[in-house]
């Protein structure tokens, strides 16, 4: 595959490119993926013309951005279009070595959010986080261990330390800070929430804002170490979706891009044979494992000990899967703390309980805390489990929650009920969970908030994924045309009148797999979607261009 591999810091250390082929994936690179939480892919299958090409497409949008001041045509052209802008970007997004990595760790029919952009290194560093859990900092559904979402990073020119490559905390997908409190607003959930109040004062005091990062690092886990991705032209880095990462400043004449893509699964996994997962670090292996088990639908047989007494957010996660993989009938309890980072490490805990959590949670979901609501919703999600119970309390919550993040996890709780019980066979609440979910695709209950310049709904995104998760696994089920009338109906919907153009977007695709899977009701409004947003390419982005005398730095979009 090459020698891509992303160059450790003095404190890290680091494993070389996945050996993907056009088959898949080998065990350990799976092993590896679900315990540092990142694989560098080379794709062979790919011409080095195409990389300088989307070099040279990278510099002429950011200078044609640049021109247009900020505006949201400056945006379009840096942002969400990009397949469509920049053709040459087919290549990559249809290498059979990405899709094969993907189909492994993503499963079959796995969906490309409509959220890209093209990010350029600054002179200014980024404080740790992980990237919100939906487009422009808006705060969705709780953050799932489970690969449901992946990232992939790639790099259309060689990236070096100099030129302010992105860094990542390898390990750190499983782990999180506080983000509940008030102040917290913001979609991504950051090491350190101050870091970027004074940006340019910081990034002016080099040792100030070295010691912020560092010590932002080692108070979240000292045993994380930072990586610079360090990569040769045309790698991708595919990261968990939850991996801590940040933008370095850059001291180098030259420009570094990284072109951004999301990628969704939309299917339960199927069985294969078993992935064994070991780490450097024990705590995370009884995680790593449990979400092996699950990916590869064959249960293992490890046993861990769980910590007695947990000091760290590691400490708690690694206690709570340990107790979860046994089944210990002491864990739900922990679902209804008070500590934000208790209440957090038992919920991911009772997702490898089987249904030992199945009561708590739909018990949680009558909380008077949000966060409490938020964790039950979660953990239903995660168990699957199609019980008539979970499905009306979350439906109660879909329709009277006042929280729209506790209303997003529920919908997409429903979505993986869904999913499973069709991946399943089952069907017999197809219905109940399909009506369940139709309050959460009103844009008159869920009104659209400003994303930036965007309008923007998380409820509504969350109840296109889900329609999409379960309009994938009943054509695969063969579920017949009647018994998916209502839910053709609420997807078509979406796809003609939504304001959110990612729950739009997604609706569409939902859409488009109906159609191939012969419910023929939907062509009619898929051809008028066509006639409509059809983009026709013209001379306007090299008339900009003309307007731009020099390409300046950007103040946001780095990584």
């Amino acid at each position: 595959m090459g020698d891509g591999t992303i160059v450790p810091t003095e404190e890290a250390s680091t494993r070389g490119p996945a050996r993907v082929s056009n088959r898949g994936l080998v065990d350990d690179d799976i092993a590896t993926f679900l315990d540092q939480g990142y694989l560098v892919l080379n794709l062979d299958d790919v011409d080095e013309s195409v990389h300088r090409q989307l070099f040279e497409d990278a510099q002429t949008s950011w200078a044609a951005n640049d021109a247009l001041g900020g505006s949201i045509q400056g945006l379009e052209l840096v942002a969400d279009n990009l397949p469509a802008r920049l053709p040459t970007l087919k290549q990559i997004l249809g290498s059979k070595a990405l899709d094969a990595a993907l189909t492994d760790l993503l499963g079959e029919r796995y969906y490309r959010y409509a959220h890209n952009f093209i990010h350029r290194s600054t002179q200014f560093d980024q404080g740790f986080h992980k990237d919100s859990t939906l487009p422009w900092s808006l705060r969705g559904a709780l953050r799932s261990h489970r690969p449901n979402w992946l990232i992939a990073f790639y790099y259309p020119q060689k990236t070096t330390l100099d030129m302010g490559p992105t860094h990542i905390l390898p390990g750190s997908q499983y782990w999180n800070v506080d983000h509940e409190a008030v102040e917290n607003v913001k979609g991504e959930d950051r090491l350190d929430y101050a870091f970027e109040a004074d940006q340019v004062g910081r990034n002016d005091d080099t040792a100030l804002r070295d010691r912020m990062l560092r010590d932002a690092v080692r108070t979240f886990e000292p045993a994380l170490a930072s990586l610079p991705v360090e990569v040769p032209a045309g790698s991708v880095v595919l990261v968990h979706f939850d991996l801590v990462h940040r933008a370095s400043g850059t001291v180098s004449p030259d420009d570094r891009f990284m072109f951004k893509f999301w990628f969704c699964r939309t299917m339960e996994p199927r069985p294969r044979g078993p992935v064994r997962v070991t780490s450097e670090d024990a705590r995370r292996e009884p995680v790593a494992q449990a979400i092996s088990d699950w990916l590869t639908q064959t249960p293992s047989e490890s046993q861990f000990i769980p910590i007695e007494t947990p000091r760290s957010e590691a400490d708690r996660v690694q206690r709570a899967y340990a107790l979860g993989l046994r089944a210990d009938v002491s864990l739900p309890e922990g679902l209804f703390a008070g500590a934000e980072c208790d209440r957090r490490a038992t919920m991911y805990g009772l997702t490898a309980a089987q249904d030992l959590g199945l009561e708590a949670a739909v018990l949680a979901l009558q909380s008077r805390e949000a966060g409490i609501r938020n964790a039950g919703a979660l953990v239903l999600g995660e168990l699957g489990i199609d019980s008539e119970g979970a499905i009306e309390a979350l439906a109660r919550v879909v329709m009277l929650d006042q929280i729209p993040e506790v209303r997003a996890t529920a919908v997409m709780a429903l979505g993986r009920i869904g999913r499973r019980s069709l991946a399943q066979g089952r069907k017999r609440l197809l219905e109940k969970i399909v009506d369940a979910i139709y309050p959460a695709t009103s844009a008159v209950r869920e009104k659209d908030v400003r994303a930036g310049v965007l309008p923007m709904n998380a409820v509504r995104q969350s109840a296109a994924v889900a329609l999409l998760m379960i309009v994938t696994e009943a054509i695969s089920a063969g579920v017949s045309r009647r018994e998916v009338a209502s839910l053709t109906d609420m997807v078509l919907e979406m796809a003609e009148t939504d304001s959110d153009r990612y729950a739009r977007s997604t609706a569409i695709e939902a859409a488009q797999r109906l159609a191939l899977g012969g419910v023929d009701e939907v062509l009619p409004g898929l051809f008028r979607q066509l006639a409509d947003s059809r983009w026709q390419p013209g001379d306007e982005l090299d008339i900009t261009v003309l307007k731009a005398n020099q390409s300046h730095p950007g103040k946001s979009g780095s990584r």
